[in-house]
């Protein structure tokens, strides 16, 4: 059996004594169905128009299985019933039949999809603009303004399966569209003894994409969906510099320290994973090779939440790291040891995606050394 859609061309596809009948044309005329008895039972096959072996597309002990038609890829088709493993099908046409089940998507056409990164892969554009005015010696005043275009990841596009680095059961969208975003910051800078600088900022996103916890579980994991909507986050930080004490050599300085930001969706409702409120103050003494700085850090609650997302508590860090510089061996000698967590606090971070499963590291110490190499001549 064998020829062309228009029947021209015949040639020989099948050489069997079995029953083969029915023959049926795909759309694009590179495949021929047909009902054959070849495996014991009458089944559909299909055999490619230009020669090669036959594939077996239904099996069963049924022999009231007919060809009525090929359907092509990406073409929507009602579904009348289904089950795991066949579905009762209409075509556009009004033609029903039954399809294996596998073969049924809710997802676009391969074809439609690959348009739309095409349509996603076009190029973007990103602007920004700052004035510098030095209002004074000591003091200077800083705008900044950016406008930025991002594409969505191919994650935020296609995911749809665990992902175990991050405990949790991500699915994408891939009507995901460019993400926009324009921003003002304005900042001061004073310089002199005490230094401090103070900056603020606002950031107005159009289709602000980002992973939403849905509520639901999927093998044992939280399931979260890439979703896209228009979002505001502003926010200020600051940081000061005091000398406590200076020699000729040596000297103490203090650091003090806040930043603050603030995500929320235009329509409603807050951006999740953002940082809370954290104040900093450290004590830094520096005497030649030696340096060595006690840090203290506190982060507030975070109790503005996305939709089933849990807050965490409050906690402090309190840091410690003392280096020394061996520079009679050249090119040098490192030594340092570092001391974190000291207060043993449970800490879990508000802006990691792990927070509900591990928190930070608890009281900890590391002593090293580090040899630097001299370069190659």
């Amino acid at each position: 059996m064998g020829s062309s859609p228009d029947g021209s061309g015949q040639t020989r596809l099948t050489n069997t004594p079995e029953w083969e009948i029915f023959p049926t044309w795909s759309p694009d005329g590179r495949w021929l169905a047909f009902h054959s008895d070849r495996d014991g039972s009458f089944d559909i096959w299909a055999i490619p128009a230009a020669g090669g072996p036959a594939i077996q597309l239904t099996s069963g002990p049924a022999n009231d299985q007919k060809s009525l038609g090929l359907v092509e890829s990406g073409q929507t088709v009602d579904i009348l019933k289904s089950s795991d493993e066949w579905s009762l099908i209409r075509t556009p046409s009004g033609i029903e039949g039954y399809v294996l089940s596998r073969y049924l998507t809710n997802q676009p056409p391969a074809k439609s999809r690959f348009d739309q990164v095409q349509e996603k892969n076009k190029t973007l554009t990103a602007q920004a603009a700052g004035l510098v005015w030095d209002y004074k010696p000591d003091l200077t005043l800083a705008l900044h303004l950016t406008h930025s275009e991002r594409h969505p990841q191919a994650a935020e596009l296609y995911s749809d399966g665990p992902h175990l680095a991050v405990r949790r059961y991500e699915i994408g969208d891939d009507r995901l569209g460019t993400e926009t975003a324009n921003t003002v910051d304005f900042g001061l800078r004073r310089s002199g003894d005490v230094t401090w600088r103070a900056s603020i900022f606002y950031s107005d996103f159009k289709d602000y994409i980002f992973p939403l916890d849905s509520g639901a579980e999927e093998d044992g994991l939280p399931v979260y969906l890439y979703r896209q909507a228009d979002a505001t986050f502003y926010g200020a930080e600051g940081e000061i510099e005091v000398p406590v004490w200076h020699g000729a050599d040596r000297g103490v300085n203090a650091h003090f320290g806040a930043d603050y930001v603030r995500g929320k969706l235009d329509g409603g409702g807050n951006l999740p994973q953002m940082p809370p409120l954290r104040l900093t103050a450290s004590l830094e003494y520096d005497a030649g090779p030696l340096h060595s700085v006690l840090g203290l850090a506190w982060y507030d609650e975070q109790d503005k939440l996305a939709d089933n997302e849990l807050p965490t508590d409050s906690y402090t860090l309190l840091d410690f790291e003392v280096t020394y510089r061996w520079e009679r061996w050249k090119p040098g000698v490192l030594l340092f040891v570092k001391g974190s967590n000291l207060l043993d606090e449970e800490a879990r971070r508000h802006s990691s995606p792990l927070k509900d499963y591990v928190p930070l590291p608890g009281r900890s110490f590391l002593l090293g050394i580090r040899l630097a190499r001299s370069p190659a001549h």
